[in-house]
């Protein structure tokens, strides 16, 4: 079997082991560090309106951003970039169907009837504003009482009227708000920490309160993300629950879909969502996918086949062994930022590739999973290595921020394509020549050499590592790996020219692996994995000795010989601590370095002895590897 053999059947086998994902194209990138005029700070929230304007909230400026749909600024709010008053620390943006945008913030609120002192109280809210950057109303949702059920620690303050006053400071007056507003004006504010969604109507009255903390219907866990859907639902990112759940606009809960895992239908913490035009729900979680090259292309022993070695079963560098995964991925469960900036840098000095990859899902509007799209993140990249996900809009584009350079580059999901581009390759080469003498004078009285043997020695190697993610789970690689090596020798003894010879030989030995990758469990506490590799080795080797002096001597030996073999194996955890592998091979020769075909030629040049050698092996190999 030739390599051509075992690549077309992997490449008929891969579509019935796996199913790809929708990768992502770049379609353009805008902002970048500074306030105002369309730039901004680190830490931005973000809302698109029907037309495709894109709506930034700038929480390190204190402002608003207003661009078009080709990100060219149009307005800010407020207009002066040095007003720090109108804000204090902007979070979650939404814009309903006329233009009017809701900003999530925190601000004090006058209690009506208290005089000498004047009170306030600080307490979470939400700003209106019009298409023009008009405030038109503020909704606070915590209740403003002159008599406290409990002290509340104050500050002493001096209103908008300049009359002095005392502000009630109680616990959580910044806490998280996210806003959502359906087709009819309706706003939704949900009260993260304490897992309450309150309704108003488009006069700006509270006319209805729902969900609680729980993981049952109707309840939430720190929620992540709300949007409403083109029925006037409510879709919400329930993040502690790792699930999506559902409300109709007056509260009454309809379903729920997902749980916690890293397969299809499946979330670690969804922290975005938005539903496209077709009422379709986009989801994003905080699931990430490793790929990680830490080892040289000729890091590791090789099955050598020509010339003098014979064929030795080693494993692929790449099918690394259970011990040494689970004590990489205990390494990188440091917690701390810190910690992990620093890993990521060691690994992206350390590695041939190291690839984040990130995923989005798509349901349909009652939670039926559709397909997925995944992203990559090259922590290699000069620029790149530090994208992180933004959110994603009602066309299904998605949002990362570099965040060195404080710029959003936004993705078109482009269905799935294999693309070279998306290839990790590393190709090396190595050439060694040495040269050697050996020269001897015998117990005689002259002075000249009675025996030289001079020997020149070359030998090139070269590797070419190719590896492709397929989806979040699926990879593949393959490593074609090919060895030179060739002899030349001479023999002289000056008294005897019958006795001089030259002799040369030479070989070639390749080897190409391929090998598909499925992750079963991502989870670094229960990580597991399955591999299925298959490798074709061939080899062919020369050797010839013939007499240097053709006048007195014919004398010569031709011998040639080749090598082939293929093998097949699977390496599996059926637990993260278990391991077990099966591999068979078949190899020509199994006990000697070549099949060879020896023939000899007399001093008169005339052929008088021709044998062959011919040996073949085949190996089924079973091995269980267990970690107390």
């Amino acid at each position: 079997m030739n390599k051509k053999v075992v690549v077309f059947l992997f490449l008929i086998i891969l579509p019935s082991i796996c199913y790809s994902a929708d990768v992502i194209k770049f379609d353009m990138e805008f902002g970048g560090k500074g306030a105002g005029q369309g730039a901004f700070g680190k830490d931005i929230k973000m809302a698109f309106d029907d037309e495709g304007n894109i709506y930034i909230s700038d929480k390190d400026n204190k402002m608003l951003h207003k661009l078009n749909s080709e990100a060219r600024f149009l307005m800010q709010i407020p207009e002066d970039t040095e007003d720090k008053t109108l804000f204090n620390t902007p979070g979650d943006i939404t814009v309903d169907k006329q233009g009017n945008i809701y900003v999530a913030d925190w601000s004090s609120k006058y209690i009506e009837g208290t005089e000498n002192p004047r009170l306030h109280l600080y307490g979470p809210c939400v700003y209106k504003f019009s298409s023009t950057g008009l405030l038109l109303n503020t909704y606070f949702i915590d209740s403003a009482s002159p008599k406290p059920r409990t002290v509340i620690p104050g500050i002493f303050v001096v209103d908008e009227k300049g009359q002095y006053g005392w502000a009630l400071r109680p616990k959580g007056y910044d806490r998280a708000l996210l806003v959502t507003v359906d087709s009819q004006k309706n706003l939704y504010i949900l009260d993260v920490e304490n897992n309450i969604i309150h309704k108003y109507n488009p006069e700006g009255e509270r006319v209805e309160n729902f969900g609680n903390y729980g993981s049952g219907g109707g309840e939430m866990d720190s929620p992540g993300d709300m949007a409403a859907d083109n029925e006037d639902n409510l879709i919400i990112a329930d993040t502690g629950n790792n699930r999506i759940i559902k409300f109709d606009g007056s509260g009454e809960y309809i379903l729920n879909f997902g749980s916690k895992g890293y397969g299809t239908s499946q979330f670690i913490k969804p922290v975005s969502l938005a539903v496209t035009k077709s009422n379709e729900i986009l989801v994003k979680d905080s699931s990430s996918f490793d790929r990680i090259g830490l080892k040289h292309s000729f890091g590791s022993e090789r099955r050598t086949l020509g010339g003098e070695y014979a064929i030795q079963p080693v494993k692929d560098s790449e099918l690394i062994m259970l011990e040494e995964r689970i004590l990489r991925l205990e390494e990188a469960l440091e917690e701390g930022e810190d910690a992990e900036k620093a890993k990521e840098k060691l690994l992206a000095k350390s590695s041939r590739y190291y690839t984040v990859i990130e995923r989005i899902q798509r349901f349909s509007d009652t939670g039926e999973y559709r397909d997925k799209a995944i992203y990559k993140i090259d922590k290699t990249h000069r620029e790149l290595n530090d994208l992180e996900f933004l959110t994603l809009d009602p066309m299904g584009r998605i949002y990362l921020m570099d965040a060195d350079r404080q710029v959003i580059r936004r993705y078109m999901i482009d269905g799935f394509t294999p693309r070279l581009s998306e290839i990790e390759a590393t190709y090396t080469a190595r050439t060694e020549n040495s040269d050697q003498s050996f020269l001897e004078d015998y117990g005689d009285i002259d002075e000249k050499t009675d025996l030289e043997d001079r020997r020149s020695n070359l030998a090139i190697s070269q590797a070419l590592l190719m590896n492709y993610d397929i989806s979040e789970r699926w990879n593949f690689s393959l490593r074609d790996t090919h060895l030179y090596a060739k002899r030349d020798n001479t023999y002289e003894t000056p008294p005897k020219p019958e006795d001089n010879y030259d002799y040369f030989d030479n070989g070639w030995d390749n080897t190409l692996d391929l090998n598909m990758k499925y992750i079963a469990n991502p989870d670094p506490y229960k990580y597991r994995e399955m591999n299925f590799y298959s490798e074709v080795l061939t080899g062919s080797t020369e050797y010839t000795r013939e007499a240097m002096f053709s006048n007195v001597n014919l004398e010569r030996s031709e011998r040639e010989g080749d090598t082939t073999g293929i093998v097949f194996g699977a390496d599996i955890d059926i637990h993260h601590n278990i391991n077990v592998g099966l591999e068979y091979l078949r190899l020509k020769p199994g006990m000697m370095g070549s099949n060879f075909t020896t023939r000899l030629y007399d001093v008169s040049g005339d052929l008088y002895q021709v044998s062959s050698s011919y040996n073949s092996t085949n190996i089924v190999v079973g091995e269980l590897n267990i970690k107390f």
